[in-house]
């Protein structure tokens, strides 16, 4: 469905295949949610392998830093081999390597992808404004589609940390009125999952609208 929302939009992708690449994460996380498959630790990896295109993905604490262990490397000069030691730098869209360990607990999958995703649709705001906006309304529209009288607090805990503590909000668009329209969308997440008026929902109220500015 959203896959065919964003191949009906007329202008070409703000950058490479980030629209194309987003709705295909919502369309992905959406099937991943209503499934039985999170907590298995693999199914979550299609979804992540589309996020890490574009963006760094978080880890369980929301944190976007790279290890600062070092690794050691082989150099081939002209007269033999040396090895030298550097510092890992933080994943890129053309990482080879997809850094699926930053989910090491089942109960981290379910954030951890819905951050990922989050972070998606907002890069691509942050190159087309008004992309990102209907992508914000599709992502939210998918969010309460898998959220099912059968959900547990757990799962809808999940989701809602992954929509606030796992988003990078550096990538937030600094055109005001998708800014505003984005962030407005994306509050109503809590109050879809927890209902108007509760604590979740005016706690989310504050975060994004904090955000504005």
């Amino acid at each position: 469905m959203f896959k065919q929302i964003a191949a009906s939009l007329l202008s070409p992708s703000p950058s490479g295949t980030l629209r194309t690449d987003t709705y295909s994460a919502i369309d992905a996380a959406k099937n991943w949610l209503q499934s039985d498959q999170p907590g298995d630790g693999i199914s979550v990896n299609a979804v992540l392998k589309l996020v890490a295109q574009h963006t760094t993905l978080p880890n369980s604490t929301g944190s976007y830093k790279s290890s600062t262990a070092t690794t050691t490397v082989a150099t081939v000069p002209e007269k033999g081999a040396t090895t030298s030691t550097e510092t890992p730098k933080a994943p890129t869209a053309t990482s080879s390597s997809v850094p699926f360990l930053h989910v090491t607990l089942p109960g981290e999958e379910i954030p951890v992808a819905i951050g990922g995703v989050t972070n998606l649709v907002l890069a691509l705001g942050r190159a087309d404004g008004m992309a990102g906006v209907m992508a914000a309304r599709a992502w939210t529209d998918a969010l309460a589609a898998a959220n099912t009288k059968q959900r547990s607090d757990q799962w809808r805990r999940g989701v809602l940390k992954g929509v606030t503590n796992m988003v990078d909000i550096s990538l937030l668009t600094t055109e005001f009125g998708p800014r505003l329209q984005t962030i407005s969308i994306l509050k109503s997440v809590a109050a879809t999952l927890f209902g108007r008026g509760s604590d979740q929902a005016r706690q989310s109220e504050a975060f994004w609208s904090a955000k504005l500015v």
